[in-house]
């Protein structure tokens, strides 16, 4: 291992033509994004499903009321929130927030991973990582963000085919 091959993850923090610089700042950028995401889909999800609970065991206690009544608002009103049922089931089966929550929360655990990786090896190496060392952490963040677009293109692909 020759000096030229060694970058020291201290020489030229400003300069962003350091690699090992430049691929943290990338993974970070990507956790930052794929976290939100992971966040905005698990409240949709949470929201979802509590929804689709709550107006089903609302519309059972109104149709139950309204025959003991024999109300015909009220059996309206059950119909109603049956459609909406229906609806928010629909909407929910084609923007899918919770296989979206799982698959961005994946995504962004193989990240931190990855991260922590390139974290324990800048450490373990004294700063030092050499320029094969960096590539090799550069393969996995690109396969990592391939993989997480070809799971994204197949479950698209699958909402298009239904």
């Amino acid at each position: 291992m020759t000096e030229d091959t060694n970058l020291s993850v201290g020489d030229n923090q400003e300069e962003p033509k350091n690699p090992l610089n430049l691929l943290e700042t990338w993974i970070q950028d990507r956790i930052n994004s794929f976290d939100r995401r992971r966040n905005f889909y698990r409240s949709g999800a949470y929201r979802f499903t509590l929804i689709t609970a709550g107006l089903s065991s609302f519309t059972t206690i109104l149709i139950g009321i309204s025959q003991i009544y024999d109300s015909t608002n009220i059996s309206v009103i059950s119909l109603i929130t049956s459609a909406s049922i229906s609806f928010l089931s629909a909407w929910e089966g084609l923007y899918g927030h919770r296989q979206r929550w799982i698959q961005n929360n994946d995504t962004l655990m193989k990240l931190y991973a990855l991260d922590s990786d390139i974290q324990y090896q800048k450490a373990r190496s004294g700063n030092k990582l050499t320029i094969e060392e960096i590539d090799q952490f550069y393969e996995r963040y690109q396969r990592i963000l391939q993989l997480a677009n070809e799971k994204w293109q197949e479950d698209r692909n699958k909402l298009a085919n239904q």
